[in-house]
């Protein structure tokens, strides 16, 4: 098929469809290996999304996305003899149609040769559920056998002789058609029809600004919007982690790389926890976004000791940011938790020391640490996080205060170095774990299983983050 035209049909089939069947009806999943003409479609709320050349990663969260989607349907129709149309007309239920398109197989293919296992599957299974398969290629061989033996429906636009509409249809044409743009063959009922593709407006010029306004006069119809393919977002903000209720024992830290699942701490598991880094510069913003969320829990007692001016936090928001007077502030907090001993009342609480080395080195009298730390595990319901480079706080490992309160198989790892450095106790590194990457990733590291994560970042804007990459 010419490109040019079968991204007319495509588009063509796309406003036509959308702008009779809302997204309670219809939802679109494409795939984009042409001249991506399809891509102002994007806004459309029955767009699921769209995947383009070199965008592996959404790709292959789409192909999971189907197959859940296909197991969910199949479960789902059981009791209605596996059949979408029963389904519809007995339930009174709404479901959409779910349309895959996949324009110019020939580079989808070439780029995801697992397809060849992967899609027989799906496209065997998929019309009695409700799921449609929309192919274009260069030539009709491009399809393989046990994919296009489940195409029912065959548009051959513009071919180059009479003899490779016979080898499609199986069937002899008498005449080519007509060579006009949009014109092709196609076979219904054993018959094979000229047919020609319809425009969407008259005016070709006055397509793009045409198109935007129905996207507009579709969002405000439509009450839904179609399930977006899952992806690792660029800057992980608090609305992307806000699945569920904050507290002490889930607080979000980032989203998963490989599976996109929200990844959680529980700080009220340990007294000792730890954040780390090659420098602890690269830790400022994930730090920092942390305390966004801490503050968001009620009642929860949060303290923060920054010995290095880093943070710089407001205090009419962080009443109880420390950034000078450090050991008197931190006699005050000794004393407080006392009380708070003394009179049995119960108070949770997270206490953030960024920069231990620098902290302990302040103290006229290094026993006050390890008074500190007593203090919090005869109380039992405060917990502490210390963040600091990794090599500073390997140097505390022969010291007893700290060894007996902090787990080094659990922990936060910001940016790079993981495989590198011999502070958290990770069981297998992996050649990822080596590889340079910045300071938006990190490694959640519990029982010492690492998993690779996108950190949470309230504080950058997207300005900030192009300008890193």
């Amino acid at each position: 098929l010419d490109g040019s035209e079968r991204e007319l049909l495509l588009n063509t089939l796309i406003y036509s469809t959308t702008k009779r069947f809302n997204a309670e009806d219809i939802n679109y999943y494409i795939v984009d290996y042409g001249s991506e003409s399809l891509r102002i479609y994007q806004g459309l709320p029955q767009i699921g999304g769209m995947v383009f050349q070199g965008e592996d990663e959404k790709f292959n969260n789409l192909m999971k996305l189907l197959k859940e989607e296909l197991q969910y349907r199949k479960k789902l129709l059981v009791d209605y003899g596996g059949d979408y149309e029963n389904y519809i007309k007995r339930s009174g239920k709404k479901l959409p149609i779910v349309n895959v398109m996949f324009n110019n197989y020939d580079s989808i293919y070439e780029d995801n040769q697992f397809l060849f296992d992967v899609l027989p599957e799906l496209v065997r299974d998929s019309e009695r559920y409700g799921m449609v398969f929309i192919f274009t290629a260069n030539n009709y061989s491009s399809i393989n056998s046990k994919i296009s033996q489940n195409c029912k429906n065959i548009y051959a636009l513009r071919l180059k002789d009479v003899a490779d509409y016979n080898y499609i249809y199986s069937s002899k044409l008498k005449n080519m058609p007509r060579d006009l743009v949009g014109r092709g063959v196609c076979k219904i009922d054993d018959a094979t029809h000229e047919f020609q593709i319809a425009n969407i407006i008259d005016k070709e010029q006055d397509i793009n600004n045409y198109i935007l306004e129905f996207i507009n006069k579709q969002k405000e119809i439509n009450k839904t919007s179609a399930k977006k393919i899952p992806v690792l977002p660029n800057i992980v903000r608090y609305e992307d982690v806000n699945e569920k209720a904050i507290d002490i024992k889930n607080i979000p830290i980032g989203i998963s790389k490989k599976d996109l699942s929200i990844q959680y701490v529980d700080y009220s598991l340990a007294i000792g926890n730890v954040i780390s880094a090659n420098r602890i510069n690269s830790t400022t913003i994930f730090v920092k976004s942390l305390l966004e969320e801490l503050i968001k829990i009620p009642k929860l007692l949060l303290i923060t000791f920054d010995s290095i001016n880093e943070l710089e936090l407001d205090k009419s928001k962080y009443p109880n940011y420390y950034n000078t007077n450090l050991e008197v502030n931190l006699d005050n907090i000794i004393k407080y938790i006392d009380k708070l001993k003394s009179s049995n009342e119960k108070l949770s609480g997270l206490i953030i020391i960024y920069g231990l080395n620098k902290f302990v080195n302040m103290l006229s009298n290094k026993d006050k640490i390890v008074d500190f730390i007593q203090t919090l595990k005869s109380y039992e319901l405060i917990s502490l996080v210390v963040v600091d480079d990794a090599n500073k706080l390997k140097s505390y490992a022969f010291e007893a205060w700290y060894t007996q309160t902090f787990n080094q198989n659990d922990g936060i790892w910001i940016g790079k170095g993981i495989g590198d450095q011999s502070y958290l106790r990770v069981s297998n590194i992996k050649k990822e774990m080596l590889e340079d990457i910045k300071n938006d990733m990190g490694y959640l590291v519990s029982e010492g299983s690492a998993t690779l994560c996108r950190l949470i970042d309230f504080i950058s804007d997207d300005a900030d983050r192009k300008n890193e990459e």
